[in-house]
């Protein structure tokens, strides 16, 4: 069935269904001439005939390759903006888009091309990781253009993110406990406020400097962080060490629940404060101590109180555990040597005492103290006066044993 309407300023519009149980598809066909409003009717009609059949790339694919790039991804944004509550990530997805296209010089769907991106990746002298996330941005980007019918396939499918493992350009690490003093000692009021929060809750730059007065609950001595506002875009509560409590009380007494508590320096600034506590930023290791180092400090510490790893993987609010073990604990600061030194022994110092005793029945008292003295170094046990009284007993007695 097709019918042309004409409507109320004159132009005329196409009223096409190709089989009975399809919608009805409106058109516009932008003119007052019946004449031509029949021919374009009847070409609408076979080219919807053809796409049915997939003979020919739909009209909507088609139409969309020549609009301009910037409104699909004005479309794509504004739909993010309904479904994902991160307000960071939307705004990086959006710098990181409007970046490849006017570097890869991308002005409509049309001209993507993959060797474009490869070619740009190449020339690029940042890190790895934030390769990936253009990869990344860009290939959700042009998902949802094929989710919704603009496109017909992702034209950069093939192109696979490029392997960390090895090729990392510097890896971070815990700063120790001399160096926390050396750059809370050293700085002025706010900063050190902005320092201690992070060293003690592991929040991540972006989520100090979301935190509002609001967010501090001060009876359950707790922190509510919003989905807006963390990575996973899940709300929830945090406990507060005493450290971070004391600070965030003290700076949203009087205020109103909707203003922020804490400014974060800036990375220059942060460098510097490093320099004036003779900290180095990147050692002869290329470990990095920037400032997220402070919330791999945090996780280092929890592992230092020997916490479970599974509960340390629950403040750090990480979706995988080896993140936590692997990446976020330095294990250089966790004194591996003095932990195995608190193990508890497997033998007792009776039993072995008597048994080693048993042994020197021949021998006699003297070397039996022997004995005794040497069982308890090696065990690490500082008074042996029990283990002498027994002796003595075993003395008068030798077959009482």
């Amino acid at each position: 069935m097709k019918t042309l309407i004409k409507r109320k300023y004159g132009t005329y519009q196409a009223k096409i269904r190709l089989n009975p149980n399809d919608p009805i598809f409106y058109r516009s066909l932008d003119t007052k001439n019946k004449a031509v409003a029949r021919k374009r009717l009847d070409d609408l009609y076979d080219r919807l005939a053809l796409e049915k059949e997939g003979m020919i790339e739909p009209m909507i694919q088609t139409e969309s390759k020549t609009e301009p790039i910037i409104r699909h991804l004005s479309r794509y944004l504004s739909d993010l903006e309904t479904t994902a509550s991160n307000k960071n990530y939307i705004r990086g997805t959006e710098y990181r888009l409007r970046k490849l296209f006017l570097e890869c010089e991308w002005t409509t769907l049309r001209g993507i091309k993959s060797i474009d991106f490869i070619e740009w990746r190449s020339d690029q002298v940042i890190a790895i990781k934030t390769l990936n996330a253009y990869l990344s941005s860009l290939n959700s980007f042009l998902g949802w253009l094929v989710g919704n019918e603009f496109l017909q396939e992702n034209p950069i499918s093939n192109i696979k993110h490029i392997p960390l493992r090895g090729r990392h350009s510097f890896r971070r690490r815990a700063f120790t406990d001399n160096e926390l003093d050396a750059l809370l000692s050293s700085v002025s009021e706010w900063k050190r406020n902005a320092y201690i929060v992070a060293v003690t809750t592991g929040l991540r730059r972006n989520e100090i400097e979301q935190l509002e007065v609001g967010d501090l609950d001060i009876v359950n001595g707790r922190l509510l962080l919003r989905g807006e506002m963390t990575k996973n875009g899940e709300t929830q509560y945090i406990p507060l060490h005493g450290d971070a409590y004391s600070v965030l009380r003290s700076l949203t007494e009087g205020k109103r629940p909707e203003e922020k508590i804490l400014r974060v320096p800036h990375i220059d600034t942060f460098k510097e404060d490093l320099k004036k506590a003779g900290i180095e930023y990147q050692n002869a290791r290329k470990e990095r101590a920037d400032f997220h180092s402070l919330r791999h400090t945090f996780c280092t510490r929890l592992a230092r109180t020997g916490i479970a790893p599974q509960a340390a993987k629950e403040l750090m609010r990480h979706s995988d555990i080896k993140m936590t073990t692997q990446i976020y604990t330095d294990v250089g600061q966790l004194e591996i040597d003095s932990m195995i030194s608190k193990l508890p022994s497997l033998f007792t110092a009776t039993n072995t005492a008597t048994k080693e005793l048993k042994n020197a029945t021949k021998t006699g008292k003297n070397e039996a103290f022997v004995v005794m003295e040497k069982l308890a170094e090696m065990l690490g046990i500082k008074e042996v006066t029990a283990e002498k009284e027994w002796c003595s007993r075993w003395e008068s007695n030798p077959h009482g044993i």
